[in-house]
């Protein structure tokens, strides 16, 4: 008795989520043993999830600011990072390494709108700070933006 006591309880619990009590209700159409499994299975892959984005925390936290210095080349490292569930696949990225060059900001930036116009316009607002960087990829040797908080970065 105690156990349907408590499902009502947190079915009429303005606080627990629709997705737990949508989970609750459709538990009755299985067999418990079968859904209990399932439910610790899931568990251990949310705590795998939690452990693997504490670990990015925990190595983000330990990057230290860079003041780039414009002509000067840097190494610049992001991890290999996954997130969430897009159309029931997680989305992954493997480690990423530039050999850069920081060159002067430009006052002007091309701005492409989706009818495939190109206009010309002064630099946006957030590239003028600090966090972004114009710089020349000395492997491909083309010119990108380098958005310096999502990588480590070292001087060569």
């Amino acid at each position: 008795m105690w156990q349907k006591n408590n499902e009502q309880q947190l079915l009429e619990d303005a606080c627990v989520s629709d997705w737990l009590k949508k989970q609750i209700n459709s538990s009755h159409e299985r067999d418990c043993i079968d859904a209990l499994d399932d439910a610790k299975q899931f568990v251990e892959v949310l705590e795998a999830r939690v452990n693997a984005i504490e670990a990015l925390n925990v190595f983000m936290r330990d990057i230290k600011p860079v003041s780039l210095i414009e002509g000067e080349a840097y190494i610049a490292i992001q991890p290999a990072h996954s997130f969430g569930d897009i159309d029931g696949e997680d989305v992954s990225f493997d480690d990423k390494k530039l050999l850069v060059k920081v060159l002067p900001k430009p006052n002007r930036v091309i701005v492409e709108s989706d009818c495939d116009l190109k206009t010309e316009e002064a630099l946006p607002a957030h590239l003028q700070t600090s966090d972004w960087c114009w710089v020349l990829n000395l492997v491909t040797n083309r010119t990108h933006w380098l958005n310096s908080t999502v990588y480590t970065i070292e001087p060569v």
